[in-house]
């Protein structure tokens, strides 16, 4: 009779038991397949080890779920749906059978009636067995979808995990307190109304939300991590700002819910632009007009290559008119052909030459006024075509010169009462006078080539040879500027004078690649200064005490080394800092002490692509008191090496609290070059801490342990022993015992009395035979434990 003091439980058959300590010794995975149940003839039954069938099965069919307790990791929960049309029977009995038709586990339960349909009642009836095991490690959670049926209470939970969640009432425009009524977005809301929470200051809090008279709850369908999954979409229906919009969740796995911060965009909906014509929209990610003007000016459209209204006009104003042009400053014409007589502009050159032409067809016998003005009709403004002719002309004393009067440039170092153009003045004030640019082969250098810049462009070396100093006056300078890859190389001429750059002779001075130098012939010295330029610098000196730029921290070129340059590549930290989230490094963070918060719980810090910072970049990381675990993780592919090893290699490691860890890019990966992690990664340490394991130590020690099942019903019995891992070199050592497998030894006396021994051969690498020797009770089901150690 059933009562108040009847237990049920479920436990393993004997046949059950031994299958799950093989499966677990020798990693072989165990099938659990169908469950039966049975009335037991209307007894109450209690589960027996010794039992191979139920007492009266009148249903048996495939699993309709198998899956591992998610808060005991111990428990298999095994699950089958019989249908409505099924049943007329009592439930007092349940069995687990495996995939080789055993029955592996037995339970009793509370008298359950089953009903037909065309008992008025029928019902879908679930029927559960929980079971402890030792390990479900090698329990193969696998069912037949075929014959699978649902339950509600798994298509709601299924239906939760979709990204398209039921439309809420409002969303929230800023934050707020997730706490009794309250209108969001114009809308006054009442209790059980769907909000989506989007705003909060700590958008960890954000999501979907029931409102209540007190603390707000999440919707059912969004309340743990494997419900709120990225790209989740949620319709809002009313609402001032968002009403009839769509929003999306757009963080990133992993996402744990109320720990990582949650971010919704809207995809569509409302933007706050009118509807219209606009000549000017502007349009976001999605799509969609965000703004929208009608600008009525140049600059309002952004135009730059073409000219403003104020522009033109000003353009204009510099113009002169076709009529009556009053000009300013100097204007010319083009001179007109000798002997033109029509309205064409006449300029002051076609004025000299009718002048000079008049004079050189002059009479010879005219040798008086009279004589000229008889000759030329008696012209009456005669006198004053003269006068007006002679005011053109120059003074021999003291003339004045008015426009641009031109003559001959001296030679360059000339000095004395020789008129100076402006080309001889701008090349004694240094000025270069012109450039001769991509010298590509060996030149000597010549008077000519003063006061030029000369620009060499190959990517060969050449040489540039100075003139004999006694050919050039003081003064004289050549700028010299290396634009090529090559090296040009400056040398004085035989015997012609030497370099000087500081207080030191030069035999050569060499321009590098973007070098440049300014060499000058001083008066009364044979000696050609280097006195401009990086070269000259180069040579003088000068930099001594110069504070310069400092490099890029992977500069190997023949820039020149700052102080901070040198402390990085000796190793020497730059400095610290504090990460509080999960980041993506870049070469800013290379060669600081990275050092991270008690919030990275569960974060993920990756790594910079390899090519991006340089070989032998190095990272410096220190994890905080973290309470879970924190990933390091390299840039896509590219992997991490801890151990040089082959085989050593991984993506991504985990970071214990207070773990450190020195990373350094050798070119293909990284390498592992310091902290914990390097001993935990390396191989040197290599375990499997399972039933069956090992543990491999630096020393190359190996220790194996594990244990195995002896066969029942017999006196002796042959146990073949195979080790987790072959050892490389010999197996040393093996130990072991032999024991009653059960967990209520001391409860049942007859399990005191049972006696029983075991036998152990040579090992060898793999593996060792023993032997078990049974006294008495040989159904008692007995148990080998064994440790080996090698190398």
């Amino acid at each position: 009779m059933v009562d108040q003091t009847s237990q049920f439980y479920a436990i393993l058959t004997n046949v059950g038991a031994a299958k799950q300590a093989n499966a677990d010794a020798l990693g072989i995975a165990w099938k659990i397949t169908q469950m039966g149940v049975g009335d037991a003839n209307g007894s109450d039954p209690t589960p027996n080890a010794t039992q191979t069938s139920l007492i009266n099965e009148w249903r048996r069919a495939p699993l309709n779920q198998l899956k591992v307790d998610d808060k005991n990791s111990a428990i298999i929960i095994a699950e089958q749906v019989i249908p409505a049309d099924v049943g007329g029977k009592w439930i007092r009995e349940i069995a687990l059978y495996d995939a080789d038709g055993d029955m592996v586990a037995v339970a009793n339960c509370a008298p359950t009636y089953k009903p037909l349909l065309s008992q008025g009642s029928g019902r879908t009836q679930v029927v559960r067995m929980n079971l402890v095991v030792s390990s479900a490690s090698n329990v193969q959670l696998k069912i037949d979808p075929a014959v699978v049926l649902a339950t509600r209470e798994w298509v709601t939970e299924e239906l939760a995990r979709q990204d398209f969640k039921h439309s809420v009432v409002a969303a929230t425009t800023a934050n707020i307190a997730l706490t009794g009524l309250q209108t969001v977005d114009g809308v006054a809301l009442t209790a059980g109304a769907r909000v989506l929470v989007k705003n909060q200051t700590a958008a960890k809090d954000n999501g979907l939300y029931l409102v209540a008279g007190g603390a707000w709850t999440r919707c059912s369908d969004a309340d743990s991590s494997a419900k709120v999954t990225p790209g989740m979409l949620v319709l809002v229906e009313r609402g001032t700002v968002n009403a009839e919009s769509v929003w999306q969740l757009v963080t990133d796995a992993p996402i744990t819910l109320g720990v990582t911060a949650l971010a919704y965009e809207m995809v569509f909906g409302r933007t706050g632009v009118a509807s219209g014509t606009y000549r000017s929209v502007t349009v976001d990610t999605y799509g969609r007009v965000i703004a929208a003007t009608n600008p009525t000016t140049v600059a309002g459209y952004g135009l730059t290559d073409v000219y403003t209204k104020t522009q033109v006009d000003q353009a204009l104003a510099l113009k002169a008119p076709l009529a009556s042009p009053a000009l300013t400053g100097v204007p010319t014409a083009p001179t007109a052909v000798a002997g033109t007589n029509t309205a064409q502009l006449a300029n002051t050159a076609f004025v000299q030459a009718a002048i000079a032409a008049l004079v050189a067809s002059s009479p010879g016998a005219l040798d008086t006024l009279n004589e000229l003005a008889a000759a030329l009709g008696n012209d009456p403004n005669f006198a004053t075509t003269v006068t007006n002719a002679l005011a053109l002309k120059a003074p021999l004393a003291s003339p004045v010169f008015t426009g641009a009067p031109r003559g001959p440039t001296p030679a360059q170092f000339y000095a004395d009462t020789s008129l100076a153009t402006t080309e001889f003045v701008q090349r004694a004030l240094g000025n270069y006078r012109f450039s001769v640019f991509n010298i590509s082969a060996n030149r000597v250098l010549t008077a000519d080539d003063l006061g030029s810049t000369l620009a060499t462009n190959t990517a060969s070396n050449i040489t540039l040879t100075l003139p004999n100093v006694a050919d050039i006056a003081g003064g004289g300078a050549f700028h010299i500027y290396n634009q090529g890859a090559g090296t040009t190389t400056i040398a004085p001429a035989t015997g012609g004078g030497s370099i000087r750059a500081g207080n030191g002779n030069l035999a050569t001075l060499e321009v590098l690649p973007g070098d440049t130098v300014t060499l000058v012939r001083i008066p009364g010295d044979g000696v050609w200064y280097a006195l401009h330029g990086s070269a000259a610098i180069r040579y003088s000196g000068a930099l001594k005490a110069a504070v310069w730029t400092t490099q890029l921290q992977f500069d190997s070129s023949k820039a020149l080394a700052t102080t901070e340059f040198v402390q990085r590549a000796l190793g020497n930290l730059r400095g610290v800092i504090n990460i509080t989230d999960s980041l993506s490094l870049t070469a800013a963070h290379m060669g600081a002490q990275l050092v991270g918060a008690a919030e990275l719980a569960g974060k993920t810090i990756t790594l910079p692509p390899i090519a991006s910072v340089g070989v032998g970049a190095l990272i410096h990381f220190s994890s905080g008191a973290n309470p879970s675990p924190l990933t390091i993780k390299a840039y896509g592919a590219e992997l991490i090496a801890p151990g040089a090893g082959a085989g050593y290699t991984v993506n991504s490691f985990e970071m214990a609290s207070l773990d450190s860890v020195v990373l350094v890019n050798v070119g293909t990966g990284w390498r592992m070059v310091g902290g914990s992690q390097m001993n935990k990664h390396s191989g040197q340490f290599l375990a499997n801490l399972g039933v069956n394991g090992y543990q491999k130590l630096p020393s190359g020690l190996i220790r194996q342990w594990g244990c195995i099942l002896a066969p029942t019903g017999g006196s002796s019995a042959a146990i073949d022993i195979v080790f987790p891992v072959q050892f490389p070199n010999a197996c040393l050592n093996v130990v072991g015992s032999i024991g009653i497998w059960t967990s209520d030894y001391d409860a049942v006396a007859i399990h005191r009395s049972c006696r029983q021994a075991l036998s152990i051969g040579m090992p060898l690498k793999n593996g060792v035979d023993a032997q078990v020797f049974i006294d008495n009770n040989v159904q008692s089901m007995r148990v080998v434990y064994w440790e080996a150690t090698g190398n």
